[in-house]
């Protein structure tokens, strides 16, 4: 994997020019492999322990994990030369259409996504943490669930990204008591005050991630608004159809999708996740989502170990 991740960035290495990507932990760059595949190239940018620790985990979480609403690990390597030092790389597929941030928080490609794809991008994220809390034991929990994390492919089919953070279950222990991690404003209360880790953590993050894939609004405005009160405001008074982004509330039936029903009561429900911290009601939401997904998505989701049946 060395002379893979050497072969892909030779052109013009890790430079600007392959820049697709950065992070507090890392920088990424596109590259391609001696076959013509591209690929993901994530830099590992601290170099002391905590990054260590990070990279480590990292690649031993995803080693485990097979979904195709997860993000595959092609590989890893480790350099280190007196010139340049230490250095530490992951590889992963590469993913086309980038982060679900970098649609929804640009103006001109938010206008773009459809809801009927800000749909399928919900239930593809469901189906993905299904997987790591109930399809593999010990569960997994992500710990930073949120818009920059979720990456698109060419079909705008989302997986999760970035497992630095995750931690893994303990067998017959309800949660676990660690450091809190995550991104400030996806972090559940409940996790910032106690550090007691489960599958709610990554539940809350979630319906911070509906609320601004439904609104286009930030998890926080620029006057430090969280999306969660503002959304629970509205539903509270009745006034659902104001949290939808203005690109997917028109009403003409001709040149927009026509929000149903059931969208209103995903978007109460997302924001009941986030306020009141339910995992019941996102048991019913993702059930809610996988009777409206079309058929193969049912039974792929279907096929999985689950609590949610």
């Amino acid at each position: 994997m060395v002379s893979s991740v050497g072969a892909g960035t030779s052109h013009h290495g890790f430079s600007e020019k392959n820049l697709i990507g950065q992070g507090a932990n890392g920088v990424v760059y596109r590259g391609t492999l001696a076959d013509g595949t591209l690929v993901a190239v994530k830099q590992i940018m601290d170099m002391g322990s905590k990054g260590d620790a990070e990279f480590s985990n990292e690649v031993e979480t995803i080693s485990k994990i097979r979904h195709r609403n997860l993000l595959s690990l092609r590989g890893c390597c480790v350099t280190s030369d007196v010139a340049k030092g230490r250095r530490r790389y992951l590889v992963y597929d590469f993913m086309s259409n980038g982060s679900l941030g970098d649609h929804l928080f640009n103006q001109v490609n938010r206008q773009q996504l459809s809801w009927p794809q800000r749909k399928n991008i919900i239930l593809d994220v469901a189906m993905g943490l299904d997987y790591l809390h109930y399809g593999v034991k010990p569960s997994i929990y992500h710990r930073d669930i949120k818009a920059t994390n979720i990456l698109l492919d060419s079909e705008m089919k989302a997986k999760v990204a970035d497992f630095g953070l995750a931690k893994q279950s303990l067998e017959g222990q309800s949660h676990l008591t660690t450091r809190v991690a995550g991104t400030h404003g996806y972090v559940a209360p409940e996790y910032a005050l106690y550090g007691q880790l489960t599958e709610k953590t990554d539940v809350y993050s979630f319906g911070i991630v509906i609320l601004e894939i439904m609104s286009g609004r930030k998890v926080l405005d620029t006057s430090y608004l969280l999306v969660t009160d503002w959304a629970w405001k509205l539903a509270r008074t009745g006034n659902v159809e104001e949290i939808l982004d203005e690109s997917i509330r028109g009403k003409d039936p001709c040149t927009k999708y026509r929000i149903q029903e059931e969208e209103y009561k995903m978007l109460t429900l997302s924001s009941l996740i986030s306020s009141k911290y339910s995992l019941d009601v996102f048991h019913e939401l993702t059930n809610m989502l996988i009777r409206k997904a079309p058929r193969s998505n049912r039974q792929a989701l279907e096929r999985t170990p689950s609590a949610f049946g």
